[in-house]
């Protein structure tokens, strides 16, 4: 999961997303397009295809930045998936999840 610039490859185990940030602001304004709801689906999808898969595997969200979009990806998922919280903000210190993304991968949980 994370933002890419055609470097790589989509498959059943990477999921590539490309953010479009509006005037080049780094927050998020739903509204804007920065995170269209096919995003939060396909996130939301892919995070469970591979949660009730059986076997053991890492979860690794990269980006340009890594902080805030991502850190809400990876924050989803540590929440749903019951993952280890201190290694998730030992390895990943910097980031600060971004509570409308956080907020809209969890409603859509809800909604199902």
């Amino acid at each position: 999961l994370g933002a890419y610039n055609q470097v790589l490859v989509e498959s059943d185990k990477v999921m590539c997303l490309n953010w479009l940030d509006c005037g080049g602001y780094h927050t998020l304004d739903i509204d804007c397009g920065h995170f269209p709801p096919e995003y939060c689906k396909r996130i939301v999808d892919f995070i469970l295809k591979w949660h009730n898969d059986p076997t053991p595997r890492t979860l690794n969200v990269n980006c340009m930045l890594g902080r805030s979009r991502s850190g809400a990806i990876g924050m989803f998922a540590w929440q749903y998936c019951t993952l280890d919280f201190q290694d998730f903000i030992t390895k990943s210190p910097q980031v600060n999840p971004n509570k409308h993304v956080l907020r809209a991968l969890w409603k859509l949980v809800q909604d199902r």
